[in-house]
């Protein structure tokens, strides 16, 4: 009996044991679901404090100088020239801002739709440099193509590669200063990938930066030397994630090297998701112990895997679906949000 006793005051010890530790383990996952949400609270205020102060620019330099032709009783006709060319190239920019901004948030949400066709990336590259022409005379930088990878060809976007083209030729311009500015864009490609690189004679990224100029409102140089909202590089490292590619910064080269990443053909959710020209944009997430993507081998959307999210703990973001089950599979759909 003794003997008995004892081995169920060691078995309970045992389950006291184990439920103090998956208790520990609860509290440890609620503290780091916690400090998640805190980071993301502190990003919200961030990216909320900067875009205030970057609409409240434009929108100051508007009041005032309308305020100035309001109150004066005789005004020539250059001076109200002059300051009505001010007033409209705020709201200009005021408006280039708040177009950033919402690309920006539908990019990152998923909810945006691509036209995917046969792109021949020298024709990109084509309509960059027509776009910037004005830029790149202005300043006088010197443009080599490189020959190589002039038949290139991907399924892709064009337009939306093309404004990620633009967006690094402007950079290039802009921070890529030197005593001989000069711009090289080349195109390469491996079995599975395409690469467009634009490069620059100015004095490069340091390795600390690298990723840091993907964040928004982030600046390459100067804060208002371009005048630029800092939100250019995350959109169009958001446009090639959307794309199946990336957008990255090479490392250890002579001068700033941002290198586009396209897959050769488009993802299988351009023909699932509605087929033709468009492609519906799709963000999945998949939660569960032990669960991979491979297991998931019944959806019929047979998604690009840079779509698919492999989580355990689904903590956002919000309107995320999360039911009790061993696989917890949501579908954000573009435009409409239905799951």
């Amino acid at each position: 009996r003794i003997a008995d006793e004892t081995l169920q005051l060691i078995e309970a010890k045992r389950r006291l044991e184990r439920q103090s530790r998956e208790l520990e383990e609860a509290a440890r996952q609620l503290r780091a679901a916690n400090e998640a949400l805190r980071r993301v609270d502190a990003l919200k205020d961030a990216f909320l404090a900067q875009v205030s102060h970057e609409l409240r620019t434009p929108m100051t330099s508007i009041r005032s100088f309308a305020e100035i032709l309001g109150d004066m009783e005789e005004v020539d006709s250059e001076t109200a020239k002059r300051f009505l060319g001010i007033i409209r190239d705020e709201s200009q920019r005021l408006t280039r801002l708040l177009d950033e901004i919402l690309d920006l948030s539908f990019l990152e949400s998923g909810r945006v739709s691509f036209h995917i066709a046969p792109v021949r990336l020298a024709d990109v590259v084509d309509r960059a440099l027509g776009a910037t022409e004005g830029l790149l005379t202005a300043a006088g930088v010197e443009v080599t193509r490189d020959p190589e990878g002039a038949e290139v060809t991907v399924e892709t976007d064009f337009d939306r590669v093309a404004q990620v083209a633009i967006n690094l030729i402007s950079n290039a311009v802009k921070y890529g200063r030197s005593a001989n500015p000069g711009i090289r864009i080349a195109i390469r490609e491996t079995e599975e990938a395409a690469h467009l690189e634009v490069s620059d004679r100015g004095p490069g990224i340091a390795a600390d930066k690298r990723e840091e100029v993907f964040q928004k409102f982030s600046r390459l140089g100067e804060a208002n030397l371009a005048g630029s909202a800092g939100l250019g590089l995350p959109i169009a490292r958001e446009i090639m994630r959307n794309l199946g590619g990336d957008l990255i910064v090479m490392p250890n080269a002579p001068g700033a090297v941002f290198r586009v990443v396209l897959p050769k053909r488009a993802r299988a959710c351009g023909r699932a998701c509605g087929g033709g020209g468009g492609m519906t944009a799709f963000r999945v997430r998949i939660a569960g112990t032990e669960v991979t993507v491979d297991r998931v081998s019944g959806l019929a959307l047979a998604a690009d895997p840079t779509r698919i999210e492999e989580v355990h703990d689904i903590v956002g973001p919000v309107g995320w679906i999360a039911p009790p089950a061993p696989v917890r599979l949501c579908l954000e759909r573009a435009f409409d949000g239905s799951r």
